[in-house]
């Protein structure tokens, strides 16, 4: 389970993973992901994904400094993001 959203929110989540032992990583409060579904563009979204959690120096609460991808897409996305930097 993967999660973005409040303590309150992540309270919860725990909880009712713990039931069934089920992994959970959240983020709590802090900065957006890009989610990236599998049927994307991969082109034509991850270069500006990239760019964006640079924007006011990676500073700012909306800035998207994560990136949750395909596990099947995960090498073609590492390459495109590098050739972004």
């Amino acid at each position: 389970i993967s999660i973005t959203g409040s303590t309150r929110a992540g309270v919860l989540v725990a909880q009712a993973a713990a039931v069934t032992v089920k992994r959970v990583a959240q983020e709590l409060g802090g900065k957006s992901p890009n989610v990236v579904l599998p049927d994307a563009d991969l082109t034509r979204a991850i270069p500006p994904g990239v760019a964006a959690a640079f924007r006011n120096m990676g500073q700012s609460c909306s800035a998207p400094t994560r990136l949750i991808v395909p596990r099947a897409a995960l090498d073609r996305v590492h390459e495109l993001a590098l050739a972004t930097l």
